[in-house]
């Protein structure tokens, strides 16, 4: 069995797409992300985070919650630029904010409100690089 976090979503559906292809008799699980009580979600980089680092980051956590609160169907663009901007503004460096295909992990500009979609986040704190995600529905 190999374990990996939901957190790093892309990462998980590249290595499942691999041991398809390569029929590796492997049980991959995909595990919920872990927190802290604030939503910063757990990784070994945030130790190279300073206490006001980590005040910021957690708004990547945030940022994903408000898009799985206020996402409905139709165009996603309004929504993704409103995250970027509140991120931006609030000292991170964005690298994208992104809501995609679950199962393929293409970006959608326009949502059906039935495809199976994640919400994803890169984004710098100083000069760590963050990542995120979270499947919304």
């Amino acid at each position: 069995q190999l374990f990996l976090g939901q957190k790093d979503y892309q990462q998980c559906m590249v290595i499942k797409k691999l041991v398809s292809l390569k029929n590796y008799k492997l049980e991959l699980k995909i595990v919920p992300t872990v927190r802290e009580n604030n939503g910063l979600a757990l990784s070994s980089r945030n130790t190279r985070l300073s206490a006001a680092d980590k005040q910021i980051a957690v708004r990547i956590s945030q940022g994903l919650f408000i898009i799985q609160k206020q996402i409905k169907p139709g165009k996603l663009d309004s929504l993704k630029l409103k995250i970027k901007k509140d991120l931006e503004e609030n000292g991170l460096t964005i690298d994208y904010v992104e809501i995609a295909d679950t199962l393929t992990l293409a970006p959608l500009e326009l949502w059906d409100g039935k495809t199976s979609i994640v919400a994803l986040i890169a984004a710098w704190v100083s000069d760590v690089r963050l990542i995120d995600s979270l499947v919304l529905s």
